[in-house]
């Protein structure tokens, strides 16, 4: 890493941007095979093993600034921040990609025929076919990310709720007495696992 005296900072923070990228692309491959081997659902591989791993260095970020700072702003600004770039940018700019590439193909040719019988059976697609006949567009299957969501929002609400109650009642959002520092720790680890287990029954048809 260079030092974060050269250059005003901006080495060091893109050296480190660049090492986070590498690691992310690595446990989400390694996450991806580990899924395919064990018969996981490529979506619950994604909210359980890809998701903790992509988030370590978030993790450590969070833990550093809860320590160095008086205030947890730091610490909870880096976890929503980085969070909406997750989503944001990690889904908004491949999927870009992918609606400029399905855009370019060529009409009719052979790979907007694959295209065709991979997605030609959902109703949006035929209608769309019929309007615009050998033409193709970026398609997403939704599964169970509106469930997922749903859950996820809730369960951020009431997070969200339990810091402000610990700000008003304990004066701060992080640390505290011990019983309640550790409770809220339990709390929030329990929300975890039961949005992976709703997400999961619903991934699998359960639910």
């Amino acid at each position: 890493m260079p030092p974060v005296c050269f250059g005003g900072g901006w080495p060091s923070f893109i050296v480190s941007l660049s090492f986070i990228a590498i690691m992310t692309v690595i446990v989400g491959d390694l996450a991806g095979l580990f899924g395919c081997v064990i018969g996981l659902d490529p979506g619950i591989t994604a909210i359980t093993f890809v998701a903790l791993g992509t988030s370590m260095p978030d993790m450590f970020a969070s833990k550093a600034a809860a320590t160095a700072e008086p205030s947890a702003d730091s610490c909870v600004g880096n976890v929503t921040g980085s969070n909406c770039v997750n989503v944001f940018l990690g889904l908004g700019l491949p999927w870009t990609i992918g609606a400029i590439y399905w855009s370019a193909v060529e009409k009719g040719g052979a790979i907007q025929q694959e295209w065709v019988l991979k997605y030609g059976h959902l109703p949006a697609v035929q209608d769309f076919l019929k309007e615009s006949p050998g033409e193709a567009y970026f398609v997403v299957e939704a599964g169970g990310l509106g469930f997922s969501v749903i859950v996820f929002s809730i369960f951020s609400l009431i997070c969200l709720l339990t810091l402000h109650l610990r700000r008003t009642v304990y004066g701060g959002e992080l640390g505290g007495p011990n019983p309640v520092r550790n409770a809220t720790a339990v709390f929030f680890t329990f929300l975890w696992i039961v949005y992976v287990l709703l997400s999961s029954f619903k991934i699998e048809g359960i639910i």
